[in-house]
């Protein structure tokens, strides 16, 4: 369980805590801890470790949600390189997995 509460401070340095709220870890939580993504952020190589399923694809998005680039993984590999494109623009991106869409993770490019 993770408790969070925002404390918001006004202009003259008064301030006030939010209601605490709680929660608790779900099943999308536990499908991510399967899926390890490095470096990040990166350069120009990106790698997956991650057991894939057959036919499965991993899209990378920018932050507006259009798909930049697709690759399928291989299910017999347990670690996949992307092979990105090279003129890929410094910034945050979303991989997303397409067998399972509780699968996303957030990844920046240097």
């Amino acid at each position: 369980v993770v408790y969070y509460r925002l404390k918001m401070i006004d202009r003259d340095a008064s301030f006030e805590y939010s209601n605490t709220i709680s929660i608790n870890n779900t099943d999308e939580e536990i499908a991510l801890a399967d899926v390890k993504v490095f470096p990040n952020p990166f350069t120009n190589d990106l790698y997956i470790d991650y057991k894939a399923a057959i036919n499965e694809t991993v899209e990378l998005r920018d932050m507006s949600g259009r798909v930049i680039f697709t690759q399928t993984l291989n299910s017999a590999d347990m670690v996949h390189q992307l092979n990105l494109p090279s003129n890929l623009n410094k910034g945050i991106y979303l991989l997303s997995f397409s067998n399972n869409t509780a699968k996303t993770v957030k990844v920046v490019r240097n």
